[in-house]
Parts: structure tokens; sequence; C-alpha cells
């Protein structure tokens, strides 16, 4: 799962698993503490989605983790997330770097202090491409107020997704539900789900209605699977 991924810390075996992985072996910051744990491609390619399970070596099992999104090394999206041990988050976007770590609880996290990280485990890294030939993609054209179309191509075939419309672009990361943990490329105001439809061969498109309050707003679909996936965000006309 990992194959083609440059990682700055080694893949060990250990006698005991961490919380929430099903076997010994996961990445592991060398000295334990004050390092965030670097993940880039073998390519030097950007990527559209990375996810991985989280875990740590101390402390309880919930994971207050602290992640940033890099591209062409400048900070693209900064997270915080309280996850259980075992969780599978998710990055999607256009970035080329993913740097994570963890603290022993979330007010120490909230001070993104890195003499103060707390043992990072990942396992089971997934990822996807930079979406410029091919991925899940999202698009939006129509009037606005008036009649819009969504489209899309590169979805996983035969599964369920999201129309998910904000206000503002960000990094939103869902709190619950079957895609806890996934970020999104949208922000908070007006956050809401507008419809779920199937994703049917992979591709397709759906017409429907928006009103004066949601034009210049910003559209994205998230497929609900093992792993979500979310597609890039496009704007409203």
């Amino acid at each position: 799962m990992d194959a083609g991924l440059i990682v700055n810390v080694n893949d060990f075996a250990f006698v005991t698993t961490f919380c929430g992985f099903a076997n010994p072996n996961c990445y592991y910051p060398n000295g334990g503490v004050n390092e965030r744990i670097v993940i880039t491609k073998q390519s030097g390619a950007d990527f559209s989605i990375l996810e991985t399970h989280v875990s740590h070596g101390f402390g309880g099992c919930t994971i207050y983790v602290w992640a940033t999104a890099y591209l062409d090394g400048n900070p693209v999206a900064d997270f915080d997330i309280d996850v259980p041990g075992g969780t599978l988050l998710g990055c999607s976007g256009n970035f080329d770097e993913l740097r994570i770590g963890s603290y022993q609880d979330a007010a120490t996290r909230d001070q993104h202090n890195p003499a103060l990280l707390n043992a990072i485990a990942l396992d089971d890294m997934e990822h996807g491409d930079d979406g410029s030939g091919g991925g899940y993609t999202c698009t939006v054209t129509g009037n606005c107020p008036g009649s819009v179309n969504v489209a899309w191509s590169g979805a996983q075939s035969n599964k369920q997704q999201a129309i998910v419309f904000a206000a503002n672009t960000g990094s939103f990361v869902v709190p619950n539900g079957p895609c806890q943990g996934t970020q999104l490329g949208l922000g908070t105001r007006s956050l809401r789900v507008v419809n779920t439809i199937g994703t049917g061969s992979g591709s397709g498109n759906v017409n429907g209605q928006a009103g004066s309050g949601a034009c210049g707003g910003y559209l994205q679909l998230v497929t609900v699977a093992n792993p979500c996936e979310a597609s890039n965000v496009d704007q409203l006309p």
C-alpha cells in the first residue's frame, strides 16, 4: 500500500501492536518524540489524496493529530483532529508533502510546538495522483441563480457520493460518520450536504437549481467508501 512513497522514518516491526493497529509493523519516529512524519512521493509528483491509519506510542487510545499539507515548500492546509487509535485519516487537494504528528492532549496539540510531540505511528498508507490527468473530478456549469449541472468523472463505481456546498474554501475535516477524518477543500461557512447520489459507472452528471444565496459558493463531491474520497472543489458560476 505504501509503494511509491518516501517516508522520513523507518517501517518497524514491534513486539506489541499499537492501539487500533492489527499488526506490529508501522512507521514510527526513531527518537519517539520531537518529530513529525513527513510523506512525499518518490516521483516528486503531487498528491490528490493521501490516507493513512494513525496511532501513537504513549498514553491512551485517543490520537491528537496535527497535520500540514505543503505544495512547493509552502503550507496549503493545516488541520487538528482528535480520533481513536486505528482511524483512517485522509487529506485531499493538491499538495506534494504531508507532515503529521500527535500530542498527549488537545491543549498541548493546539500549541503546535514541535518540542512537545508524542510519537505518532502510521500504517497502511494509500495515495492518489495530482488530478491533472484523470482522478476524481467535479465540474460545475450553468447559471446562478438558475439551473446548474454537476458532472463527475474518475469516481469509484457503484458507490454513493455526497454533493457538499460551502460559501468558502478551506480545510474542513469530517468529524464523524463513515467519512470521519476525511479532509475537504471547503470551509465551514454555510457548509452542508445538498444531495446524495450514486456514482454509477464512475462518471455522470446531475442537474439542479441554485438560488441566489448559493452564487459564488463552492461544491465538492465526496464518495462514501473505505476509504472515502473527495474530488476537487469547483465554484458555482
